[in-house]
């Protein structure tokens, strides 16, 4: 099995910042906007999202906000949690290049059997 997580290494050292992302098209234009909260002491980053939809005809604001809790995890958080499983890690590598983990290496895989 294979799964992703954010690396606990990578956000600690390189911390989660505000992002903007803007998208449109012929009948919408749409703004992210993601700001972070970071709790240290709990591995969790509060990501607080607001999305403004603006109708290109009638030029309306819609608006959105939600909040998406995330929890990094440490390779040797997940060692203990699988080993209790009778199962271990045969793999991690940066999502999508295949390198390995490292502290700007925010997605990680890891690769685990029984």
């Amino acid at each position: 099995m294979i799964f992703d997580v954010w690396y606990s290494p990578a956000v600690l050292s390189d911390p989660p910042t505000v992002r903007i992302k803007r998208l449109e098209d012929r009948s919408i234009q749409v703004t992210r906007i993601a700001e972070p909260t970071l709790y240290p002491d709990r591995n969790l980053v509060d990501v607080n999202y607001q999305i403004f939809i603006k109708d290109l005809t009638s030029n309306a604001i819609h608006e959105l906000s939600e909040t998406h809790t995330m929890r990094y995890l440490f390779t040797s958080e997940l060692e203990l949690w699988l080993s209790q499983l009778q199962m271990q890690i045969v793999e991690s590598r940066e999502w999508l290049t295949d390198l390995q983990p490292g502290l700007t290496t925010w997605e990680i895989y890891f690769g685990y059997n029984n």
